[in-house]
């Protein structure tokens, strides 16, 4: 399990641009919106449709 949070996201006004983090190995699940990621996801991606990431991976 993985949890994202901005830490100062009205500072940047929500822009991350090519910002991105580097996941483990496999295939992950935001469990609040069910986008899937590999390896390497765009923040901007990631917080596209809730603030917060809850990342489990799938099986």
């Amino acid at each position: 399990i993985l949890t994202l949070v901005p830490r100062l996201p009205f500072r940047n006004g929500g822009k991350w641009g090519d910002t991105r983090v580097e996941l483990p190995d496999g295939r992950w699940r935001n469990q609040f919106t069910g986008q899937t990621f590999k390896r390497e996801a765009p923040l901007q991606d990631i917080w596209a449709r809730f603030p917060v990431a809850l990342m489990a991976r799938d099986q």
